[in-house]
């Protein structure tokens, strides 16, 4: 079966995001790393073709934050995609705007505190559907390049 997280393909470009110095993106990383809020996320982590800002494998919850690219129609559309081939695998996305992690860092912290535990409480396994999309799209990825 092809290898869906972290491919190998992908590492110099998680590498590259992880250098950037994308203020809100740190910001928010100084407070979720070292299990701060009791669950370890991994930062720039690749999912299939696409690499989530924050990533949280055991409770699947994957965390976005979108600056003011994010606003443009194409971008818009990529983001989409992107969400709806996560949710697929059975993957919770949350949204913040910079402007939020900047002015409302307090606020944002409890949000995915209140959501990790929320997706603890009530696992997700792959099955059905899930396990089906999971599978198609492994098998789709083994020839398929990075956006």
């Amino acid at each position: 079966m092809t290898k869906l997280y972290n491919q190998d393909k992908l590492k110099e470009i998680r590498k590259k995001l992880r250098r950037q110095d994308i203020g809100a993106e740190k910001v928010l990383w100084q407070k979720i790393r070292n299990r701060q809020q009791k669950y370890k996320f991994r930062r720039q982590y690749s999912i299939g073709q696409y690499v989530v800002d924050f990533y949280c494998p055991k409770i699947k919850l994957a965390i976005e934050v979108d600056g003011g690219t994010h606003s443009t129609a194409g971008e818009i559309k990529r983001d989409k995609n992107k969400q709806i081939f996560l949710e697929k695998l059975g993957i919770v996305v949350k949204r913040y705007n910079n402007i939020d992690v900047y002015k409302n860092i307090s606020d944002v912290l409890t949000d995915i505190y209140i959501r990790c535990e929320e997706l603890k409480t009530s696992p997700r396994p792959l099955l059905g559907k899930e396990r089906e999309a999971y599978l198609k799209i492994a098998t789709a990825l083994a020839g398929s390049r990075p956006q």
